[in-house]
């Protein structure tokens, strides 16, 4: 049977007095808490048992060896005793904005201009091997004017043995890669954030935080043509597409991916550009062997179709 703390309003924890429940996680609970004049965030424990506490104390690890790195989220204070049912483990961060609340309002583009900064936060921890295994619109948060990435409680790092069980699924619900699901323990966690991002993406568009099962595909009820009309949406579709295939070798690093979000960004973003982009489109849709000097069309049937 495991220990399992409960937090009530006005609670004391090191100086900190409990004040309003933001959420809660497999293993832990934040809320928003004041010391004097100061006010955080407060992350903590919630069952008292060696694995919860392991997955603590290396959350917190991954976020100070990472704190850097713009949007990853910040820690102020935080306290790991190894006597964790005595001396309660809790780290201190800043209160942010949740991810719905921030993206009322807003604009696809800029929501997506926003969504590709935090892709080079995630890049910026690929390449120093973290890969954080559950990306999704609940663990980003807005803080002094930018998106940050949260809840690291199942980050995966070098030189870090791996206390996932064997063939126990994790990550996200609705954004979760289909390898780690299958065989998580194993499972590559760079690919896999580029799955759950991709499908993280989708969601910011159409807000359906239940999002799609499987590969993405632009000619069913999840293409984004279905969501949205007057943005140049090709490139995006196809990105989509590669970062959702169910096999992770298959999808794209995210370098890939932030380059080429940026570039259909600049595209929407410039009438030329998007004409020209989309003109080449469809040459290559009508002639997929290439375009020939010219071409005619006589029958009304075939022009119609031409002409749609």
């Amino acid at each position: 049977m495991s220990a399992k703390k409960k937090y009530k309003k006005d609670t004391m924890v090191k100086g900190w007095v409990l004040q309003d429940k933001l959420g809660a996680g497999g293993s832990a609970e934040v809320w928003i808490a004041k010391k004097g004049n100061k006010v955080g965030a407060i992350k903590l424990l919630q069952y008292l048992r060696e694995n919860p506490y392991l997955r603590f104390k290396r959350e917190i690890s991954s976020l100070l060896d990472n704190q850097n790195i713009d949007g990853v989220m910040k820690i102020t204070e935080y306290d790991l005793d190894t006597d964790f049912k005595k001396n309660l483990p809790y780290f201190i961060m800043p209160v942010g904005t949740k991810f719905n609340k921030w993206r009322e309002g807003k604009s696809i583009l800029e929501a997506i201009k926003e969504l590709t900064n935090l892709g080079e936060t995630i890049k910026n921890l690929h390449d120093k091997g973290y890969y954080h295994r559950d990306i999704k619109p609940a663990n980003i948060l807005f803080v002094d004017d930018r998106l940050y990435l949260a809840d690291f409680g199942l980050v995966k790092f070098p030189n870090n043995k791996d206390i996932t069980e064997e063939k126990a699924d994790v990550g996200p619900k609705f954004t979760m890669a289909p390898e780690m699901r299958r065989n998580a323990s194993i499972a590559s966690g760079e690919f896999a954030d580029v799955y759950s991002f991709a499908k993280t993406l989708w969601i910011t568009i159409t807000g359906n935080h239940k999002c799609f099962d499987g590969q993405y595909n632009v000619l069913s009820t999840v293409g984004l043509s279905n969501y949205y009309g007057g943005l140049y949406s090709k490139s995006f579709d196809v990105l989509l597409t590669e970062c959702t295939e169910d096999s992770p070798n298959q999808r794209p690093k995210m370098v890939d991916v932030v380059r080429r979000l940026k570039e259909w960004t600049e595209i929407n973003n410039d009438f030329h550009s998007r004409n020209l982009t989309e003109w080449f489109d469809l040459q290559r849709s009508i002639f997929p062997a290439g375009a020939p000097k010219s071409v005619t069309w006589v029958d009304k049937n075939d022009i119609l179709i031409i002409l749609n």
